[in-house]
């Protein structure tokens, strides 16, 4: 695992598309210039929505915190809350996969501190999930 003094990377497509841990146990999704913030949990979460869509997900309607849906032109948006991120076919299953492979990390780390709470964008605390745009 590559880190510095702040950040240690748990999986990464290239500088734009990552998944890395900070030294206060968030967990940092980045996918171009948006950056998603997780507890650890709430990251397990969102692997565990990937990995029982990653066939393709449906365009159906979904109201949980962590959808995913695709339309006739086969684009997959992965929505997080309010936001959302629109990904090819191709890179779906590159995200699916990076995020596998960061969980597997994540679950050999210890952890001696909470996360902070930087700004919730969500007003449920079962699932809180942060967000900034780099």
């Amino acid at each position: 695992m590559e880190h510095n003094n702040h950040y240690t990377i748990l999986a990464n497509i290239d500088s734009r598309r990552h998944v890395s841990i900070c030294e206060h146990g968030t967990v940092h999704l980045t996918w171009g210039m948006t950056t998603f913030r997780f507890r650890p949990k709430d990251f397990a979460y969102l692997a565990r929505i990937l990995d029982e869509k990653a066939g393709m997900p449906d365009g159906a309607p979904c109201d949980e915190p962590i959808c995913l849906s695709s339309n006739a032109e086969s684009v997959v948006t992965l929505r997080i809350l309010e936001f959302g991120v629109f990904l090819s076919p191709v890179d779906f299953l590159l995200l699916v996969d990076m995020v596998t492979n960061a969980l597997q990390r994540l679950n050999t780390l210890p952890f001696e501190s909470t996360p902070p709470a930087p700004i919730v964008i969500s007003s449920r605390t079962d699932t809180p999930v942060f967000f900034s745009s780099n």
